[in-house]
C-alpha cells in the first residue's frame, strides 16, 4: 500500500526489498525444534484442559479472578507439563470461563456480540469497519 502511494517508487522499492529481507532474516533465527513444538502444543492442551475442568467444577463464579494459575496443580491432576506453573492457558475465552464460571464467561460473551443487533442502523461503510473490528478482536483472542 505505501509503494502506491509513494512518489520516488525507487527509494519504496528499497524500503519494501529491505524490510522483506529483515523479516526474512528474523524469522530464520525464531526457528524452533519438533521437540519445542510438540512440548509447547502439549502444554497448551494441559492448561485448557485444566481451565475447563474448573469451569465445570466451578460452574457459577469459577475459580476468581487471577484464579487460574494458583489453582492450575489441583485441576491440571499434578500434571503441568514442561512450563510449570509459570504459564497462563493462552485463550482469553478458556481463561473468562475458568475464572468467572459460566455467568461470567456469558456476561463477557454478552459484551462482545450485544453491539451486533446496531450494526444494520449504521452506514454501510461503519458496518464494514464494525465487522472487520470484530473479526480481528475474535481472532486475536484465540
Amino acid at each position: 500500500m505505501y509503494w502506491l502511494k509513494a512518489k520516488n517508487k525507487k527509494i519504496a522499492s528499497f524500503i519494501v526489498i529491505l524490510g522483506l529481507i529483515g523479516s526474512i532474516g528474523a524469522m530464520s533465527t525464531l526457528k524452533r525444534s519438533s521437540e519445542d513444538t510438540e512440548a509447547s502444543t502439549q502444554n497448551r492442551m494441559i492448561f485448557w484442559k485444566a481451565g475447563i475442568n474448573m469451569a465445570v467444577r466451578n460452574p457459577l463464579f469459577g475459580v476468581g479472578y487471577e484464579g487460574y494459575i494458583p489453582n492450575l496443580l489441583r485441576y491440571a491432576n499434578g500434571n503441568v507439563g514442561t512450563d510449570g506453573t509459570k504459564m497462563t492457558i493462552h485463550s482469553t475465552w478458556l481463561l473468562a470461563l475458568a475464572e468467572t464460571g459460566f455467568v461470567g464467561f456469558f456476561l463477557y460473551m454478552a459484551i462482545i456480540t450485544c453491539p451486533y443487533p446496531f450494526v444494520v442502523i449504521l452506514p454501510s461503510s461503519f458496518q464494514r469497519i464494525l465487522l472487520e473490528l470484530t473479526f480481528r478482536t475474535i481472532s486475536s483472542h484465540f
